[in-house]
């Protein structure tokens, strides 16, 4: 709000509006070109608890996703992922099979 409050800002549907707190009028300020989904129902997993949202799947590899590498334009992720294909590699090589001969594309006679 501003001095004297007879406006003031809020939040709606991800966007940023300003209302006349006098008149009740609101004009909005902000507008995204998103879809926003809200959950609508509540679900249980298997064992019978109910399934929380917001929460992803457990990681295999913990990476620390600390600032000043992101700032530093790095990405510890990436570069994780990058080394544990690597060493996938080596365990475990694999090759390609051999080229096959060209097709004949032509009839024989």
């Amino acid at each position: 709000m501003r001095a004297g409050g007879d406006r003031m800002v809020f939040s709606f549907a991800g966007d940023l509006s300003l209302a006349s707190t006098a008149e009740g009028l609101a004009t909005r300020l902000t507008a995204h070109h998103g879809l926003e989904l809200f959950p609508r129902f509540g679900t249980n997993g298997a064992d019978g608890s109910w399934v929380v949202e917001n929460v992803g799947v457990e990681p295999d590899i913990e990476v620390e996703n600390d600032p000043r590498s992101v700032i530093a334009g790095r990405d510890p992720q990436l570069e994780r992922a990058v080394e544990e294909v690597l060493r996938l590699m080596r365990e475990n090589p694999k090759s390609l099979p051999e080229r096959p001969a060209p097709p004949v594309k032509t009839p024989r006679r």
